[in-house]
């Protein structure tokens, strides 16, 4: 393990100059070969900013399509809870709506796979935290899907 001191980092004179005008810090340790450690702090390229800023890019939400569906997503307002009910039937008796989807309609699919990004190699059993596609049993975050529904023309449920 390599040990980063504020001498490493700005050199001996700023380094007590600093003490002298800060509360005194505990040394940060840094593991030297850490697979983990490539990812957290850098920069990743993105493949589609130079495309965006040319203003050559496409948007989904710009296609209009014949018989094109549209679905809206609703999301949980509530950090941690138990899904009681969702009365689907009104909303499937809507014109124009073509299918309503729960949690249960979506379990079969499993979750929501987790990026491989070399966490895998440190925690083998971490695609058993994936999240599910729509919320069943309970939601554990602000903002999670809980139920969708997909409908055509303007008016989506």
């Amino acid at each position: 393990m390599e040990c980063v001191t504020a001498q490493s980092l700005y050199g001996e004179t700023e380094a007590m100059s600093r003490r002298a005008n800060a509360k005194p810090r505990a040394s940060v340790r840094r593991a030297a070969h850490s697979p983990v450690s490539a990812h957290v702090g850098s920069s990743t390229p993105r493949r589609e900013d130079q495309r965006l800023l040319r203003g050559e890019g496409s948007f989904i939400g710009n296609v209009n399509a014949v018989n094109q569906l549209w679905m809206r997503v609703v999301r949980s307002t509530v950090a941690h809870g138990t899904i009681a009910a969702i009365h689907t039937r009104e909303a499937q008796r809507m014109p124009g709506v073509a299918l309503v989807l729960v949690g249960t309609d979506t379990e079969c699919l499993g979750g929501v796979p987790i990026r491989d990004m070399g966490y895998h190699e440190l925690f083998p059993d971490l695609d058993q935290y994936a999240h599910p596609i729509l919320a069943v049993e309970h939601v554990r975050t602000r903002g999670a899907a809980s139920r969708s529904c997909v409908c055509g023309g303007s008016v989506c449920c």
